[in-house]
């Protein structure tokens, strides 16, 4: 298991920070767990772009990556909607 950073989700799409020097594929399977209990599994993605950012002194996460969400069930849609709402609501 590896552990990244959220910077963006959305419907769509997500973008992440994570360590330097993991290789991403250019299609994987993930799996979000947050603070309180809750998450999205087994979420197709195809990466879109990837980048170095940051300086090992100040920040752990030295690669950022996005991605697009790829052939979500039914299901696995309504979860990240319901999961954004939340979000949503939390920084409300």
């Amino acid at each position: 298991m590896e552990i990244a950073q959220v910077i963006n989700l959305n419907r769509d799409c997500i973008s992440f920070r994570c360590f330097e020097g993991h290789d991403f594929p250019f299609e994987w399977s993930m799996n979000i767990y947050d603070a309180i209990g809750q998450s999205l599994e087994k979420l197709h993605v195809k990466k879109i772009w990837e980048a170095e950012v940051g300086d090992s002194d100040n920040q752990p996460f030295l690669m950022e990556v996005g991605g697009e969400f790829q052939h979500l069930s039914p299901e696995q849609k309504v979860q990240l909607n319901a999961y954004l709402r939340q979000l949503a609501s939390v920084e409300d």
